[in-house]
């Protein structure tokens, strides 16, 4: 028994697989599913008893939402023959792996009962795989049995349980209804011109009582259509009006390179090459079956534009295709006539015939015209996007599950498309996961990534040209970090930037404005008066919401002023704020994105600015910090740069200025401290640490999160080694605000013991040995760290040297035990390596190095073969430190502990070709600890050389490429922006 056998039913009937529906009434939704399952299971009774079996015994009856499920048992009238079957009647065909349980089922009886027969009926089909399964299956068993809708027609009809219709008019979706009261008819007229349905005719053998009527009313089989009682052989004529069709507007791109209340169009769509490449490769060849594809990412990343620039890739290969916003979708009937939309627009455009008797009376309907549509090959689009306002309506929402699924099983050049957002906020209980996963279940998936930094580059250039005039490199890159390689957040600052521009405004100045998307915000309703602001913001309460409603609340001119200035939009008879993250800063007050910006300089380097600007009284002059710290004007903006970021400095040209507050404020230190913690907790590393913090099996390595980091600036591109720079400064930043602390290269978060880092007076370096994990050794050579200890022992002054080079040098002679620190900035001989007449006494340091245990395993090394290479005594240190270093490290430390080797007399000089040591030119080595430092400092804490200290190349000027450069020294840094 095949499910091919088709109904019985007039020719003038669009062809379409029959409606099998099971209506109850109830005072709840449970109750009602509870009744229909009984009625379903008395009429799959009858069903049996059709084909000669006795009443069947229930093993399994579970009825919900989804549909109804039913095992029974039975055997024959006649035979006696034993029989199972199992019953399923849900919304979409039934996948292969339905039928093979049943089957395994079947066969897995069949060892106690070999001749067992096996009933599978399914409601309202099986998908093209598993009609596969069962025709080879079934050729081979013919005991084994499938019943769809199309057969238990057939049989009903057989049976005289039901009479067809006899008509000339055109009809569709015939139904068979099953209720309490018994067992009808139902089809719907459909309208020869719109071929949308007019109204649902419902019959019986003896007549069709109220009760039934209402429940086909109320059912989503009649939806909004009015619902008429004929005899089998008496039509109505069609005498209704058709109902006003659901309101379906396409999506439109933007006019111009930085419209950003609209998608852009694809004239100025720029990136997602990957995306496109996957989609075209959907069409490429000819398409055989209909595909779904579903467009997912975060709020303004660019859908609805990827969307269009689907549609343009596809009408270049002369298809036809429709983006259409789902905003307006509130009824079933949304999908249906979306469907005969595209398909009438396929037919204008050439590329497809619709049947004689197509229909789009219902989804069903609509799914058979399509796969009765003649089509030359060329592919069609529909397009569903804002498709998260749809998940609102889970009976709206299934609807569209059913298309996705239907449509697979269409052979005909059609892809369906939904894009919705994935950052959806204040869910409820009734936000239907399970359809939104199915819709997914079925579909090719594009996952939607911020924009990299080709394509911000891009972007920049095209800003140039708008612009008319070259943009400097910190404004550029102040655009990548803010933008965050977010498409609507770009467009938003490269349009108040080319409106500053034009307006008269700096470049300087805005780069000092720090480009604050919730002040752009802001800047749009200070443009407005109170009674417009306050409209506006109720409006995003309601938003989206109907013209005609949203005028009865707000005074139709505000409407018009706000829809004038773009502030709220048009979708069809819906009005909306241009963007749905506009509402939501309407609504809270904020704007949901993190803090995006790159610190490049440690606490340690900030504190010596802000330390000269608090004693100047909360501000000083760029020309006098340079004055002060002996930097150039650059260095002073870089430093300056960090405190305007998080808040500590505001925005006054040519100034470093203190927020008042803080200037204010008993506790300066405390306020400091609060406020770059409070920044440094909206940022988006501070999320990034915590998820690689959460997810890593043990402590987390530092380098874990500098090769992590780069996803956080998506649009910014430089090398690792820059990213290890950048983010051993957001760690040391993480510790002064107490939320992450460092140890040894190990990320701790949160801190079980937090360190105390301060920026207005001098952080004390811990001494190793006194804190139970000793720091790193050498730092620097010996020749300027025992000329610092001899000035020491002697009372003198210290020798002049670069801060950090001092700081590495005092590193060392702590470490290794010879000085001590009583407080901050004052150093003491502790264990003098001096003789009477300051020479140095070898054994006073090797017994230093010995003693550390870091270095034991490089001095074993030595002792065993004083010839040992820079590398390899680099590995030795390495081990005794238990840490990782680069090769340039290695060799750099292995070459610094070999010189202090020497000092100690551990080793001799080497020899040259000729026998005799070398001399050392000691000038050379002065020149190395008197050598600037590069732009990226320390921490307040000693470490040990790594090549994320050493001096990097210079970056070459500013290029098209566009590329963030590394941290540059203050001497390459222009003075323009102050």
């Amino acid at each position: 028994m095949s499910h091919a056998t088709k109904p019985r039913i007039a020719s003038t009937v669009a062809i379409n697989r029959p409606h099998i529906l099971v209506l109850a009434e109830g005072r709840t939704q449970s109750e009602q599913n509870n009744r229909k399952g009984h009625l379903f299971e008395e009429f799959i009774a009858l069903l049996m008893e059709l084909y000669g079996y006795e009443k069947p015994t229930r093993d399994r009856l579970n009825s919900t939402e989804n549909g109804i499920e039913l095992d029974v048992t039975t055997s024959h009238k006649l035979t006696g023959q034993r029989a199972i079957a199992e019953c399923k009647a849900y919304s979409t065909n039934l996948d292969a792996p339905a039928i093979t349980g049943f089957y395994g089922k079947l066969a897995s009886a069949r060892f106690d009962i070999p001749d067992l027969v096996g009933f599978f009926v399914a409601i309202p089909g099986l998908t093209a795989g598993a009609d596969v399964f069962f025709r080879k299956t079934a050729s081979n068993d013919q005991q084994f049995r499938y019943l769809n809708p199309e057969a238990i027609v057939d049989l009903l009809i057989e049976k005289s349980i039901i009479k067809e219709p006899q008509t000339d008019e055109l009809t569709s979706d015939f139904a068979v209804i099953i209720t309490r009261h018994g067992t009808y008819c139902a089809n719907k007229l459909v309208d020869p011109s719109s071929r949308r349905a007019a109204f649902v005719q419902v019959w019986g053998t003896d007549g069709v009582p109220d009760p039934v009527i209402e429940l086909l009313t109320a059912s989503d089989y009649a939806g909004a259509l009015p619902v008429t009682s004929i005899t089998a052989h008496a039509q109505r004529p069609l005498a209704v009006s058709i109902s006003a069709e659901p309101t379906i507007v396409e999506v439109h791109g933007s006019k111009s390179e930085l419209e950003y209340q609209l998608p852009a169009s694809p004239k100025f769509f720029v990136g997602r090459g990957d995306h496109i490449k996957e989609f075209q490769t959907l069409f490429k060849e000819r398409i055989e079956h209909a595909t779904v594809v579903v467009l997912n990412g975060q709020s303004g990343w660019g859908k609805s534009s990827l969307a269009l620039q689907f549609r343009s890739q596809l009408n270049q290969k002369g298809g036809s295709g429709l983006v259409i916003d789902s905003r307006t979708a509130t009824s079933p009937e949304f999908v249906w006539q979306a469907i005969r939309k595209a398909l009438l627009s396929a037919e204008r455009h050439g590329i497809a015939k619709l049947p004689v008797n197509a229909s789009f009376a219902s989804l069903s309907s609509a799914i058979t015209t399509m796969a009765n549509t003649q089509w030359t090959g060329k592919p069609l689009l529909v397009f569903f996007d804002q498709f998260e306002n749809v998940f609102r309506d889970a009976r709206l929402t299934q609807e569209f599950r059913d298309l996705a699924f239907a449509i697979r099983e269409v052979t005909a050049p059609v892809i369906v498309g939904f894009a919705w957002k994935t950052d959806l906020v204040g869910l409820t209980e009734t936000y239907p996961y399970k359809l939104r996963d199915d819709i997914r279940s079925c579909a090719n998936i594009y996952i939607m990534d911020p924009l990299g930094p080709s394509e911000i580059n891009a972007l920049l250039h095209r800003l140039q040209k708008a612009a008319g005039t070259k943009l400097q490199k910190e404004l550029k890159q102040r655009l990548r970090e803010v933008s965050q390689g977010l498409p609507w957040l770009f467009k938003k600052l490269a349009s108040h930037v080319d409106r500053e521009l034009k307006s008269g405004a700096t470049q300087d100045d805005l780069v000092a404005d720090s480009l604050n998307v919730k002040r752009l915000f802001e800047t749009d309703l200070t443009e407005l008066n109170l009674p417009e602001r306050e409209a506006l913001k109720r409006f995003a309460r309601m938003a989206p919401k109907a013209a005609s409603e949203v005028v009865e609340a707000i005074p139709k001119e505000i409407v018009q002023s706000l829809l004038d200035r773009r502030l709220i939009v048009q979708v069809g008879d819906l009005l909306d704020t241009y963007w749905d993250i506009f509402r939501d800063f309407l609504i809270t007050g904020d704007v949901i994105v993190s803090e995006s910006y790159i610190l490049r300089q440690t606490p340690n380097a900030v504190a010596r600015l802000l330390k000269e600007v608090i004693n100047a009284g909360g501000d000083l002059l760029a020309d006098d910090a340079v004055t002060k710290l002996g930097l150039k004007l650059g260095a002073v903006f870089n430093l300056a740069r960090e405190l305007k970021v998080m808040g500590v400095a505001t925005d006054v040209p040519r100034h470093v200025h203190i927020a008042d507050d803080i200037i204010n404020a008993s506790d300066r230190e405390t306020a400091i401290r609060d406020r770059i913690t409070a920044s440094l907790k909206k940022h988006k590393a501070l999320s990034l640490l915590t998820d690689l913090a959460a997810s890593a099996d043990g402590p987390l390595p530092i380098t874990a999160f500098a090769e992590a980091l780069p996803k956080a600036f998506p649009a910014i591109q430089v090398r690792d080694d820059i990213w290890a720079q950048y983010a051993r400064a957001f760690i040391t930043w993480f510790e002064y605000a107490q939320i992450a602390t460092l140890d040894r290269n190990s990320i701790e978060i949160p801190p079980s013991d937090p360190k105390l880092i301060t920026l207005l007076t001098a952080t004390r370096h811990p001494r190793a040995r006194t804190q139970g994990r000793p720091k790193s050794f050498p730092q620097s050579q010996p020749k300027p760290a025992l000329a610092l200890a001899q000035a020491i022992a002697r009372n003198l002054p210290h020798p002049a040297m670069r801060y950090n080079a001092k700081k590495k040098a005092l590193s060392d002679l702590i470490l290794l035990d010879l000085i001590d620190s009583p407080k901050t900035d004052v150093y003491t001989i502790k264990r003098n390596p001096f003789d009477a007449s300051f020479s140095v006494l070898a054994e006073v340091i090797l017994d230093g190095i010995e003693q550390f245990s870091g270095c034991k395993p490089a001095v074993q090394l030595l002792r065993a073969n004083p010839n040992a290479t820079h590398s390899e005594i680099g590995q030795a240190l390495q081990a005794g430190h238990g840490t990782t270093w680069s090769d340039q490290t290695l060799l750099l430390n292995g070459k610094t502990f070999r010189a202090w080797a020497k000092a100690a007399r551990l080793i001799a000089g080497r020899l040259n070709r000729k026998g005799r040591k070398r001399k050392k030119n000691w000038s050379q080595e002065a020149m190395l600890w008197n050598e600037e430092e590069p732009a990226i400092t320390t921490t307040g804490e000693p470490r040990a050389m790594t090549e994320e200290s050493l001096p990097q190349p210079k970056p070459k000027a500013d290029s098209d490429q566009d590329v963030a450069p590394p941290p540059e020294p203050p001497s390459l840094r222009s003075p323009t922006s102050w």
